[in-house]
């Protein structure tokens, strides 16, 4: 059965609510002056789900959380919690009327005239196809051009503050930062920041498989980590900086990085389901999953692409030599075999190295502490 995000918090009530009984305060909670309160009571459970699972206290937020029905403070926190990840049953029309009505001033001088204005969030709703053609306007200002970027900052802080679904807001912000990008690092990025964020909302409470495809085959992290230029040959076969940034971040994380071991032979290996893997990454899983990735690029009218913006793949750029990633060996001491065949093609090669990655057991120990730091405690037990 597959796990989604849903699933784990659903199992995860219970434990911050016996965490909370135990004694475990809550982040945010800054503690009084030591002559004034020693701070050694436990935090309730609706401080937990006011400065853990939301954005903080709020009278409306309140109000919502004490007339949730429950016999205990226990059963009232669960039943809050099932409700907040039930995020499309929970009217959100204020908060949606203030994001339309909301207006963000624009002001710069461009060509010796200077623009000075107040406009709604125009760009928010807008396609990606829209948004992709914001970037070749020519001499358009820098301001215009990262304007849609400034909308979902401003819709972000709206959503945060107002939003009655702040669960779900939460684990919006999480996935941002976990799939970090420089929203300003060049026009592409900035034009189409609206798009990027419609990806990481649609997934945020969905199959993390599913959110670590379409993020790979975003606009966004294409040319942030520069998979949108990642073809066969240079350096050790091709751009790594996204390779290295999926297993170091995004998946397994740096407590599964052997950083001094050359040989696969000698990690250990690691069970789930009826798949066998290497325990850990070395460098060489990073080099070859970038190998793995060749050809995957935006349609960006270049090198004979289409200009539409959408995900693309150049299998001319792809590198059809043999592979091997997260493979076990099959016997003590015997180096693993190839694991993605020759002439595998672009598209075969990159979904199954981000389905190693993602059903790979310690992408699931890196992702659910990240989860419990964010929702538990600091330092989870």
């Amino acid at each position: 059965m597959e796990l989604t995000r849903r699933d784990v918090l659903e199992g995860g009530v219970a434990l911050i609510g016996g965490l909370a009984a135990a004694g475990l305060t809550a982040v945010g909670t800054s503690p009084a002056p030591v002559a004034a309160c020693s701070y050694t009571q436990p935090a309730s459970l609706r401080t937990i789900a006011m400065r853990r699972l939301a954005f903080g206290p709020s009278p409306e937020l309140m109000a919502m959380y004490d007339a949730t029905p429950g016999a205990s403070d226990e059963e009232r926190f669960d039943n809050w919690v099932r409700q907040q990840l039930n995020y499309t049953a929970i009217d959100n029309t204020p908060c949606a009327n203030r994001i339309l009505s909301a207006q963000l001033k624009i002001r710069y001088t461009h060509n010796s005239s200077t623009i000075n204005e107040v406009r709604s969030l125009s760009w928010l709703s807008a396609s990606r196809e829209t948004l992709w053609q914001q970037r070749v306007v020519p001499d358009l200002p820098w301001a215009e051009r990262i304007r849609p970027y400034e909308e979902v900052r401003v819709a972000t802080w709206l959503r945060a503050v107002y939003s009655r679904r702040q669960l779900f807001e939460v684990m919006v912000d999480f996935w941002h930062n976990h799939f970090n990008v420089r929203a300003t690092a060049n026009q592409q990025i900035a034009a189409t920041w609206p798009d990027y964020d419609r990806i990481i909302r649609t997934h945020a409470l969905g199959n993390f498989h599913d959110m670590l495809v379409e993020v790979t085959k975003s606009i966004a992290m294409m040319y942030y980590l520069n998979n949108v230029s990642n073809k066969a040959g240079g350096g050790e076969g091709g751009n790594e900086n996204f390779a290295r940034e999926l297993f170091e971040l995004h998946t397994l994380g740096s407590d599964n990085y052997r950083k001094f071991y050359n040989q696969r032979g000698n990690i250990p290996v690691v069970e789930y389901g009826d798949e066998r893997y290497a325990s850990a990454y070395i460098d060489y899983d990073v080099y070859e999953a970038s190998r793995c990735l060749t050809g995957w690029t935006i349609a960006n009218g270049r090198d004979g692409r289409p200009d539409t913006s959408a995900f693309y793949i150049m299998e001319s750029w792809h590198d059809n030599y043999p592979k091997t990633v997260l493979a076990p060996p099959p016997l003590p001491g015997i180096e693993p075999a190839p694991n993605f065949p020759f002439n595998n093609g672009a598209e075969r090669d990159g979904m199954e190295v981000l389905r190693l990655v993602a059903r790979h057991p310690g992408t699931a120990r890196h992702l659910c502490t990240k989860l419990c730091r964010r929702l538990v405690a600091d330092n989870p037990p």
